[in-house]
């Protein structure tokens, strides 16, 4: 935990970038909270649903409501967060010496994926066209932006869209049917 702790502090991410200091109602900090839901998979919590009854939540304390409220909140520019976690990691990569005697070439990889609807439930969901399938499917479009040295591949960047459809003024999707 101690070592974790240190990588965040090197990562120079506060709580003013991830949010503002503390949130209404919440006994911990945001700093905190984001501390939290990168712990999440090392001890084996699948989901915010299992937190209640992890060891995280008996040394931490809270609710999985407050990880809920915190991933909804306006404030926190995810993408600054992402950039800074990659920028550190790139810097660290980079300084090994497999890396600068590699003769593989360092490549940014743009990728268009699609994401098919997999669950009941999914928010503004439509029609999009798949290439893979040759014809339009449910779901989302992923532009995904990735650094790659041959060895190492980091996200940079993503974005996920939906499609318009052929008819304007026509909704995408799911039905009230």
């Amino acid at each position: 935990m101690d070592t974790f702790t240190r990588l965040l502090e090197d990562l120079n991410l506060d709580n003013r970038s991830l949010g503002g200091l503390k949130r209404e109602n919440c006994q911990l900090t945001n700093l905190q909270v984001f501390q939290i839901l990168l712990l999440l998979p090392f001890f084996a919590i699948k989901g915010f649903s299992h937190y209640d009854g992890s060891a995280l939540c008996r040394m931490f304390g809270g609710k999985k409501d407050i990880l809920y409220s915190y991933l909804s909140q306006d404030n926190v520019n995810w993408r600054n967060v992402v950039y800074r976690i990659t920028n550190w990691l790139l810097t660290k990569v980079t300084v090994r010496q497999d890396h600068k005697k590699s003769l593989l070439p360092t490549v940014l990889i743009a990728d268009e994926t699609d994401l098919p609807k997999t669950g009941m439930h999914m928010e503004s969901i439509g029609k999009i066209f798949s290439h893979v399938h040759q014809k339009c499917i449910l779901g989302y479009k992923a532009l995904m932006l990735c650094w790659s040295d041959g060895r190492t591949q980091f996200m940079l960047d993503f974005s996920l869209h939906g499609e318009k459809g052929k008819i304007e003024g026509k909704e995408q999707g799911l039905t009230s049917e």
